[in-house]
């Protein structure tokens, strides 16, 4: 009702005058509606591209967080299997010395006396693993010999570990390294009780040529542990370097996500989570007094088909599109500052306080 106040009936005695002043009148409205819809469009438009801009990037910084999540947990994962391959092999170099492999024919012994028969300490060895490898080592080497006593007698010859393999492949053969000790010291066994008997071609051609092997096989075996050693060695260190920095380039991405969601620092709710850009909801309440003052009022006016507006009414059109218009533009200088200064000045939060100084509340700092 005090809208009508300030509109003016028109005189029904001349129609010519009647249109000129209606033309003149949607021509206002009008164009005050137009350029205030225009200008919504517009910032709409930049500060929805943001938040879509925004929601992307945080898309994507979150995919990239469990991307490297999982992969650092893969290393993890290649880190303890290495260190466990690394303590089995150490325990196995160990276990495979001549000396415990005796002690292990009459069954599983303890730790230390397998680190004892092999001249080492207990610092630097797994305990778990190498009781674990034991136990593993001992049942081998029981099958072996078993397995060896059936199928080695006494012979002119006996060939080669490899040979003789190639020849039972039936043979179920879990460690080479054992296997081939067995059937290297059975043979050993059958030729020394020959020799005992006076076995002559036992004793001169056959217990030289095993002795000798044996020799061999102790000689070439430590070399390839050399090298097997480092080379898993090489490959915990790479898991370890893997995962480290996989650890770091997680963290990093991390703080990245939460800065993108978290206020700024001068925010007064900085433990607030926030998925939208700072100054977001001010630009909407801009938009809002815009929408009303520039679009909303004009559209009402013409839709009541009012002929004529005094001039205070006309005068109040204008003063509210172009104070509507003021607001935008300070809206922008101020985000504009707040842009310049990295965020560490504060933008208002509400439409009034584009207006004039907020007072800001000590805690709120």
């Amino acid at each position: 009702m005090f809208m009508f106040m300030f509109i003016e009936p028109l005189p029904r005695s001349s129609v010519l005058h009647n249109e000129v002043v209606t033309a003149d009148v949607n021509w206002l409205l009008t164009s005050v509606a137009q350029g205030s819809a225009a200008m919504i469009a517009i910032v709409g438009g930049l500060l929805v591209s943001r938040y879509v801009g925004l929601h992307t990037e945080q898309e994507a910084a979150g995919r990239r967080v469990v991307e490297l999540d999982a992969r650092a947990k893969d290393a993890e994962q290649r880190i303890a299997s290495a260190q466990d391959e690394l303590a089995e092999f150490e325990a196995d170099v160990v276990l495979h010395d001549t000396r415990v492999l005796e002690a292990l024919l009459g069954g599983p012994i303890s730790v230390d006396e397998a680190l004892a028969r092999a001249g080492l300490a207990r610092e630097g060895f797994d305990q778990t693993i190498f009781a674990g490898r034991i136990t593993v080592v001992a049942a081998e080497l029981s099958k072996a010999v078993r397995s060896m006593r059936g199928l080695i007698g006494e012979a002119d010859s006996y060939p080669r570990w490899a040979t003789f393999w190639a020849e039972h492949l039936e043979l179920p053969v879990a460690d080479a390294f054992v296997w081939e000790w067995a059937y290297e010291t059975t043979c050993t066994s059958i030729v020394t009780r020959r020799t005992e008997a006076a076995d002559t071609y036992a004793r001169q051609v056959l217990l030289p040529k095993l002795l000798e092997r044996q020799q061999i096989m102790a000689t070439v075996r430590p070399n390839a542990d050399v090298i097997h050693h480092g080379r898993l060695r090489e490959q915990l260190h790479t898991a370890t370097a893997d995962s480290a920095a996989l650890r770091a380039e997680a963290s990093l991405a991390r703080e990245t996500l939460d800065a993108s969601r978290q206020p700024s620092a001068v925010s007064r709710q900085p433990s607030a989570v926030s998925r939208q850009p700072e100054g977001f909801s001010l630009a909407l309440q801009v938009l809002s007094v815009l929408a009303i003052t520039g679009v909303a009022f004009p559209v009402v006016v013409m839709a009541f088909e009012v002929t004529s507006l005094t001039w205070g009414m006309r005068a109040t059109v204008v003063v509210a599109f172009f104070a509507s218009v003021g607001l935008l533009l300070r809206f922008l200088f101020a985000y504009a500052s707040f842009l310049r200064a990295g965020g560490r000045r504060r933008l208002p939060r509400t439409v009034l306080g584009l207006l004039w100084r907020e007072r800001h509340d000590p805690g709120g700092a």
